[in-house]
């Protein structure tokens, strides 16, 4: 694991720098094979060429700038992203793992302490069954519907004022840009279901001259050859790369020890993301001054409580623009202490 891993961190760094790299190289090529259609610049032979490419570097920014800044189409290409992932809709294994143990054992206690204190537990009990038809779907298109219409209808059954309010109207360029990135999605997606055979296509093209030379005319072949070259070039190599792919998957498993690097080499691995100051902190903070008042009424201590709100109150002040915060992150994890003793508790029992 540990060979592994540290292979596919090498591997993570040059994936980050392989965008730079090749945006570099291949607008210096691009100023090599111009620079004579260049006045001035033709005349500076090596040098006119590298300051067309540096030219044309900086032109591919200043368009990374536009997408970047101005049309902001990172936020459509997300929200393309996010409403085709059939997770965002219904529970994956995470959210069985951890999710739903949380939210069952957060459900029970609230009703038990509802009803020591002869309080109504209907929402808690219409949360309860609007729950167990969650966890209850399969990643299947009727479910996917399923969901969002029973949190449309929750919502509008429960919403957080008296009265609800209209939901706006999406802008005429947000949805331009929204559709401008699905399609790109969409040619995205065929393009990595059909780039391998395109591939293989084009290799067996090109090298089928060298099986048969004698057939060829000016480097090329008739179709009649260039069919041979696709049965004898193409899907041998159509094959080799499929099990190159299931020796990657099932054998090598390199991809969970990408992961790995991957959500290390992250900042929000350690810091708050921002829809968790927008919407978890916030509804934490309400949470758990509202289970305080409850266990002061009760009787209750409020230690283990008062402890969460300082841990959240100081995490909730990490950023992930300050490097020295992921180590602050971490430090203030070890210093909470073992979250769910088990031997403890056994000893107890």
């Amino acid at each position: 694991m540990s060979k592994m891993k540290w292979f596919m961190k090498q591997y993570w760094r040059i994936g980050q720098t392989r965008a730079l790299l090749s945006l570099a190289m291949g607008m210096l090529s691009l100023g090599r094979v111009y620079v004579e259609s260049v006045p001035v610049l033709s005349d500076w032979g090596f040098w006119g060429a590298a300051t067309l490419g540096v030219i044309l570097i900086f032109v591919f920014l200043g368009i990374g700038w536009l997408y970047d800044v101005k049309a902001r189409l990172w936020t459509a290409k997300m929200q393309s992203t996010v409403e085709r992932d059939v997770y965002r809709y219904l529970p994956n294994f995470k959210t069985y793992a951890i999710d739903y143990p949380t939210i069952y054992s957060t459900i029970s206690t609230l009703r038990d302490v509802f009803k020591s204190m002869n309080l109504s537990t209907e929402q808690l009990d219409d949360l309860a069954i609007y729950m167990s038809k969650y966890f209850g779907r399969n990643p299947e298109r009727k479910d996917i519907l399923e969901s969002q219409r029973d949190s449309k209808e929750f919502i509008e059954q429960y919403p957080f004022q008296s009265e609800s309010i209209e939901p706006k109207k999406i802008p005429f360029m947000s949805k331009v840009k929204v559709g401008f990135t699905t399609n790109t999605l969409r040619l995205t997606w065929i393009q990595e279901l059909t780039g391998m055979l395109q591939d293989a296509l084009v290799f067996a093209a090109v090298y089928v001259v060298f099986i048969f030379p004698g057939v060829a005319v000016d480097g090329t072949v008739p179709l009649f050859f260039l069919g041979l070259g696709f049965i004898i070039l193409s899907i041998p190599l159509l094959l080799l790369q499929t099990s190159l792919g299931w020796f990657y998957d099932k054998r090598l498993r390199v991809w969970s020890v990408r992961n790995v690097v991957e959500v290390e080499r992250n900042p929000y691995t350690y810091v708050a993301f921002p829809r968790q100051y927008t919407m978890e902190l916030p509804f934490y903070y309400a949470f758990l001054e509202i289970m305080k008042g409850i266990f002061v009424k009760l009787g209750i201590d409020t230690g283990k409580i008062d402890a969460i709100i300082e841990y959240i109150d100081e995490y909730g002040t990490f950023r992930p623009s300050r490097e020295g915060d992921f180590a602050k992150s971490q430090q203030l994890r070890r210093e909470f202490g073992v979250l769910f003793n088990t031997q403890q508790t056994e000893e107890a029992e």
